[in-house]
């Protein structure tokens, strides 16, 4: 009888350390996942889309809950299906915050003709956007540019975009050019800072490849260009490049800067950020093409 009452208190003693060790590890979860729930978010390295888009973007994410398990066993989410996207980062801040670090896709410009065609520093073609998926607030550069996707004085020519799906020649016709990148999305980029570039000559368009200009080496101007508007927040309407290659800035709609050729880029758009300012308002040409070091009074014409 004793053995028996003996057997039942240890049965009951183990139910009890049982009942115990659950009932500790539910309420040591439900601390941990209360304690360490996301309740803010951060975002840095975004200029494509807003904040709240971001976060929309990774609002379904079943990760999204918890900030120690988010970062430690999902930190990085590829987003290369979304435009102008790379990925995200998450980063833990706090026991009760994250940060989404942002990588961008780097665009240099663009070039147009049915679409707009976003290229990188190296040329390579990123998307080609409507104009109408673009975000309304960005408003459309004065350019000269012709619907057709030629500039005023015909110097930009290009043929249908090219695509896996393509005709024998490897190019689209112009009445399937639509389907060839498909890029609409419920997240519109901002992409007013990005300038038209005009004069350079090619035949067809293929995602994810190089523009096929005849000098690619115009694409290492692009980029240097592009540093110096960045440093100096001078970003141009647009950029042409006549037929001997040099560089003719547009800004306001009626001011043109003549750089030349691209040797000794960095000084004249030192000198361009300097003077910029005080041409607001006026119409002409301001010549550097035979830009000198030291160099700092230049000869501005008045259109007539």
């Amino acid at each position: 009888m004793r053995q028996k009452k003996n057997r039942k208190k240890k049965k009951n003693r183990k139910i009890r350390i049982l009942t115990g060790v659950v009932l500790g590890v539910g309420l040591a979860g439900a601390l941990f996942f209360n304690v360490f729930k996301i309740r803010n978010i951060q975002v840095a390295g975004n200029t494509r889309y807003t904040k709240d888009e971001i976060k929309e973007m990774v609002a379904d994410d079943k990760w999204m809950k918890n900030t120690v398990l988010l970062t430690t066993f999902h930190s990085k989410v590829d987003m290369s299906d979304i435009p102008f996207m790379n990925s995200v980062e998450f980063t833990f801040v706090s026991y009760d915050t994250i940060c989404i670090q942002v990588n961008e896709k780097k665009v240099v410009g663009y070039v147009e003709y049915e679409q707009k065609v976003y290229f990188d520093k190296n040329g390579i073609v990123l998307e080609c956007v409507d104009e109408e998926q673009e975000t309304p607030a960005e408003g459309e550069p004065s350019d000269g540019t012709a619907s057709d996707g030629t500039s005023a004085d015909g110097s930009l020519t290009s043929e249908p975009l090219a695509s896996e799906s393509s005709t024998s020649d490897g190019a689209l016709s112009a009445d399937t050019i639509k389907s060839a990148r498909v890029t609409t999305t419920d997240f519109q980029p901002t992409l007013s800072d990005v300038p038209l570039v005009t004069g350079l000559t090619f035949d067809y368009v293929t995602v994810n490849k190089q523009l096929p200009v005849e000098k690619p080496a115009v694409f290492r101007t692009m980029l240097a260009l592009t540093r110096m508007t960045e440093k100096y927040n001078i970003t141009p309407d647009s950029v042409e490049f006549n037929e001997n290659s040099e560089i003719i800035l547009h800004y306001y709609d009626t001011v043109r800067i003549l750089l030349g050729t691209d040797t000794a880029l960095e000084e004249k758009m030192t000198r361009v950020a300097a003077i910029l300012p005080s041409l607001s308002g006026l119409s002409g040409e301001l010549h550097m093409e035979d830009y000198k070091d030291g160099d700092s009074s230049f000869v501005f014409s008045k259109d007539v």
